[in-house]
């Protein structure tokens, strides 16, 4: 079928808008949902890196302490800084190097013996605080160093820890970290701090400027808290960059986008495709009906016994502006659909008997098949306006079959449908059950309906004389419509072969290219007065 162009219809902008409408929607949704799992995916992912760090921390601290206590000097009660001490202390710092210094102090802060001998004295620190304090140096000359004081007996033992190697300890892979503290919160001071760098994300320490109070904390979106259980007061902070989470979630961010406008936009072109076929033709039928393009043919039926044609099934075509001819299969779905089967078959009705008027006038057992479907029989005007066109053309019951597929049947057998065919049948109007075969309808069932006619569909004739399961069924269907006392008219009959078939079998009525084509009036006529088959 040519396409035909159209104006578009006020149902392609409203779908457009439609389809840009929830399209927003969804992605709003889809966007909500994903900023709510990317908060939790954040919490959780800072909740171990924190807590990671933290037992980090922890062992760090206990394999710390668990050296020191291992001297054997200290095993025993101190009393003064001997050389057998001042050497122990110097064996410890020399065989565990995350250990610059060691300091044995009385409770006045007073340092009494250590490993180094210019040791200096961390003024400001409460020597009976327990934690970590600093930072400090051990010497003069010494880097910066923190301090973790624990008892001994009625002294203090002070191990000195180069900040760098707890800046080290502090270091996480969590791409989502920016920062990480060890806070105090008994002085609510920061401790110490590290930060990534800007341009390499390489972990660095903090300037002390820069340390955090826990109200500067407290701003930051992202942050988490965990405890160190080996040090007194001291927190581990863990500390995101809200736009570092969105650079690293924009890739998720931009997949799920995608992903949403390309589902939609399948949708979209899935649903305009649908409403064009459905406007465009939708349109082209009414146009059609409204200019009257559609024109009946006439398919001839032969019967064997009397060796002449008794009637034609009425067929539909379709003459569109630009000349050309399309048959039903492509639009009487769609015209089904719309209810626009209806004036199309009136048309055709009242072409057909306006065109075989004096043919029926001059052969009053000739007839013309119309093929119904349920939209005529739920259609409240259908019927009256049939009987009308009879009354004006002088076409009596007798001269009309109206074909009605097996499929119908099936599908709308409503009792209304029963009972109009039981009054159509007592006016005189005779009834077939046409394409039997191809659905499912029971010898019981179909009891149920006034026929007089079984028209059995091409499927089967085609397969008479290939041994195919459909053949056997072609005779069966034959012997059905003997038992339901129904005449057969065979559809689709093409060869000599078939023809001899169903002769065989006392099917005499025959139609088919065999005999004729369907065929438009002005060669029916002739065709019906010349020719004849012995």
């Amino acid at each position: 079928m040519t396409q035909h162009k159209f104006r578009r219809p006020g149902g392609f902008y409203i779908l457009i808008f439609f389809w840009l409408l929830l399209t927003s929607l969804f992605l709003i949704i889809i966007f909500y949902f994903n900023w709510n799992k990317e908060q939790l995916e954040t919490q959780q992912e800072l909740f171990k890196a924190s807590n990671s760090i933290s037992h980090a921390v922890d062992n760090f601290i206990n394999d710390i302490q668990n050296s020191v206590y291992s001297i054997p000097i200290l095993s025993s009660n101190f009393n003064e800084c001997t050389s057998e001490v001042r050497t122990s202390l110097q064996n410890a710092v020399f065989n565990n190097p995350l250990i610059s210094a060691l300091a044995i102090k009385n409770k006045e802060n007073k340092i009494l013996c250590a490993s180094l001998s210019d040791i200096t004295t961390a003024e400001g620190l409460n020597p009976t605080a327990q934690g970590l304090l600093g930072p400090v140096r051990a010497t003069k000359e010494d880097k910066p160093a923190y301090i973790i004081q624990q008892p001994l007996g009625n002294f203090i033992l002070d191990v000195y820890i180069l900040k760098q190697v707890l800046d080290q300890i502090l270091e996480t892979r969590s791409p989502y970290a920016e920062m990480v503290v060890l806070y105090n919160n008994q002085s609510n001071k920061a401790v110490l701090q590290i930060e990534r760098n800007k341009q390499s994300r390489h972990w660095q320490a903090s300037p002390e400027s820069h340390y955090l109070s826990m109200n500067e904390i407290s701003n930051y979106a992202y942050f988490y808290i965990a405890a160190v259980d080996s040090l007194k007061h001291i927190q581990i902070v863990l500390i995101a960059e809200p736009k570092i989470i969105r650079q690293l979630t924009l890739w998720h961010k931009l997949v799920t986008f995608l992903a949403v406008v390309l589902v939609s936009g399948l949708v979209y072109l899935s649903l305009r495709r649908f409403l064009n076929h459905f406007f465009s033709l939708h349109r082209a039928i009414v146009n059609a009906v409204k200019h009257e393009r559609f024109f009946p043919v006439f398919q001839p039926v032969y019967d064997l016994n009397k060796n002449r044609y008794i009637g034609v099934e009425v067929l539909t075509r379709w003459r569109t502006e630009h000349d050309e001819v399309i048959m039903p299969d492509a639009f009487v779905n769609d015209a089904e659909r719309t209810g626009l089967i209806v004036p199309i078959s009136l048309q055709i009705i009242e072409k057909a008997f306006k065109e075989c008027r004096h043919l029926l006038a001059n052969h009053r057992d000739f007839y013309l098949g119309f093929n119904l479907s349920a939209a005529h029989f739920s259609h409240h005007d259908f019927f009256h306006r049939f009987e009308e066109l009879c009354l004006t053309f002088q076409v009596k019951p007798s001269q009309i079959l109206l074909e009605i597929t097996e499929r119908e049947l099936i599908s709308h057998g409503e009792p209304a449908i029963t009972k109009k065919m039981k009054q159509l049948r007592s006016e005189g109007y005779s009834l077939a059950i046409d394409d039997f075969g191809t659905g499912h309808a029971s010898i019981s069932y179909l009891r149920h309906f006034p026929f007089n006619y079984l028209k059995i569909d091409k499927l089967f004739i085609t397969a008479i004389g290939t041994g195919a399961v459909t053949e056997v069924l072609s005779h069966s269907i034959i012997q059905l419509a003997r038992n339901l006392k129904l005449e057969i008219i065979a559809e689709g009959v093409e060869s000599e072969k078939q023809v001899e078939y169903l002769k065989e079998k006392g099917v005499h009525l025959i139609q088919g290219w065999y005999f004729a084509k369907a065929m438009p009036i002005y060669e029916l006529m002739p065709f019906m007065n010349g020719v004849k088959h012995e």
